[in-house]
């Protein structure tokens, strides 16, 4: 097995707080399971899942949670962004993007209480050849369909694009563009807290089995309207600190009524045409939005749902929790709310 950070994150706290998980090598042996047991049996806890290659951040996080004192360990505590462009970059946009990865993962951690243990990497390139190249060199496994991705993010209107492969995250910006010329630094910020909510995501939910084309197969971290519907969500609260759920709702409630009612049990994989991907961010992030109420809790759930994967639990398992029905009510409930019903059900929330 590869070494694997989140792995050697665990023995690295379990050596500190006085346990031997054995060699510090990214290995979860023997010793390593034995000293995860004891530190949970201290603290008056069996271990909440069996630690593997894929969920060492997860169980890291939870080993901290326990102890906090044993959170400075914890890399990204360290260095929380870790960015890196191509030459045809300029240094301005590239400290812009590394400024909003950093302040989206610090209201993250200050408004909603999730902080991960693991740096976020993001590479910033101006073409779909170094853009590639970049994510190559700095993945951990293969990537799929990578040079399609590639293709489409630096070719996508608006001058910037992103892409997120776990919590290794690609920023495509049009060539020549620059947040001191022509780049919008709202829609800077908007694209890199988005792709900086799915690496918390990841790493909350642990890395999928690398079997799994998320394309073609729901996963095990749930449908795609839930994933990307969150993330837009999300990264429109991180970006409008003063303007609440309803009010965004209510914006993403005009954007749907520019075509059909979306089935959203149709939006559970990547979608192929344009108008579904816009159904998809569009209507997942509405499903999102009505499916939340507008107290503090809401974000944190929307998090936590990733969590509770993280930790053993079945994606329908994680949402009945956290969001108080199954996947099929909600699914039967949001197509009877039709256009015309739905912003006033929003605002009765």
């Amino acid at each position: 097995m590869a070494q694997d950070a989140g792995v050697r994150c665990v023995q690295q706290q379990l050596s500190t707080a006085g346990f031997n998980p054995g060699p510090l090598d990214g290995i979860p042996g023997r010793a390593t399971r034995q000293a995860m047991r004891n530190f949970f049996a201290l603290h008056g806890q069996a271990v909440p899942t069996n630690l593997t290659g894929n969920n060492g951040m997860v169980l890291c996080r939870q080993i901290g949670l326990l102890d906090t004192s044993l959170q400075i360990h914890w890399p990204a505590r360290r260095t929380p962004v870790i960015a890196t462009a191509s030459a045809g970059v300029d240094r301005i946009t590239e400290g812009a993007v590394y400024g909003a990865a950093h302040k989206a993962l610090s209201r993250i951690s200050a408004w909603y209480g999730f902080e991960i243990p693991m740096p976020v990497q993001v590479v910033v390139a101006d073409n779909a050849r170094d853009l590639e190249r970049m994510l190559l060199d700095r993945a951990d496994g293969n990537l799929n369909d990578l040079r399609a991705q590639a293709d489409y993010h630096c070719s996508a209107p608006g001058g910037i694009s992103g892409l997120a492969y776990f919590d290794l995250l690609g920023i495509c910006i049009r060539r020549g563009a620059s947040v001191s010329g022509n780049l919008d630094v709202r829609d800077l910020n908007l694209v890199v807290a988005h792709e900086v909510t799915h690496a918390v995501q990841a790493q909350l939910v642990g890395h999928a089995p690398w079997y799994r084309d998320l394309s073609s197969h729901i996963g095990h971290r749930g449908p795609l309207w839930l994933t990307e519907g969150s993330a837009t969500f999300i990264s429109e609260m991180l970006n409008w600190n003063d303007v609440g759920i309803d009010e965004i709702a209510e914006s993403l409630h005009g954007d749907l009524l520019t075509g059909d009612w979306p089935v959203l049990s149709d939006l559970a994989l990547r979608q192929d045409t344009e108008e579904e991907t816009r159904q998809l961010y569009h209507g997942g992030s509405f499903a999102v939005a009505s499916m939340i109420s507008p107290t503090e809790a809401a974000i944190p759930n929307l998090l936590g749902y990733y969590e509770d994967i993280g930790l053993g639990a079945t994606w329908e398992e994680a949402f009945e929790a956290r969001f108080g029905q199954s996947p099929a009510t909600f699914y039967a409930n949001f197509a009877l709310l039709g256009p015309e019903d739905k912003g006033e059900a929003v605002d009765q929330k």
